[in-house]
């Protein structure tokens, strides 16, 4: 038995014996993502917030206010929601191509990756279009005193 064959089933044993240990193996990469994007709206709510000092001058941070902030927090769900389809695409897809990759079918494999790529762009414009045409109504259905910062936080 070569290396490269028992470095394989050492995989799979480690994915069919240890179930702790494979779900951790690949739930990291998606608590790292996750991660990353909890940080950004963070950081985005820190900013508008005007909360903290300029590091390079020492300056309080002007002050956007309370309806920039709460602009961030209801276009964050729109985001968050854009986000899991696409992290729900890149993984279906990866698997997919992983799958015809792993069958030598590398027709197969072009052709699940091209599809994946056109319907990735297809729900992209259909989401641009609506934010952008309909951004005003969606948030007026959700927020009784709106703000036009919020209508600009929520558009693409």
């Amino acid at each position: 038995m070569n290396k490269e064959s028992s470095n394989k089933n050492k995989g799979v044993e480690t994915l069919l014996g240890e179930p702790k240990k494979a779900v951790m193996k690949l739930a990291i990469p998606m608590i790292i993502a996750m991660s990353a994007h909890t940080i950004y709206n963070l950081v985005d709510a820190i900013w508008v917030s005007g909360f903290g000092q300029d590091i390079f001058t020492s300056n309080n941070i002007v002050e956007v206010g309370t309806n920039a902030l709460a602009a961030v927090g209801y276009a964050m769900p729109f985001y968050m929601m854009l986000f899991a389809i696409a992290v729900g695409l890149g993984i279906g897809g990866g698997s997919a191509i992983s799958r015809r990759i792993g069958a030598k079918d590398k027709k197969g494999a072009d052709n699940v990756a091209i599809h994946t790529i056109i319907i990735s762009i297809i729900i992209a414009v259909i989401f641009t279009l609506i934010l952008f045409f309909s951004a005003d109504t969606i948030i007026a259905s959700i927020v009784i005193d709106i703000d036009n910062c919020c209508i600009d936080a929520g558009k693409p």
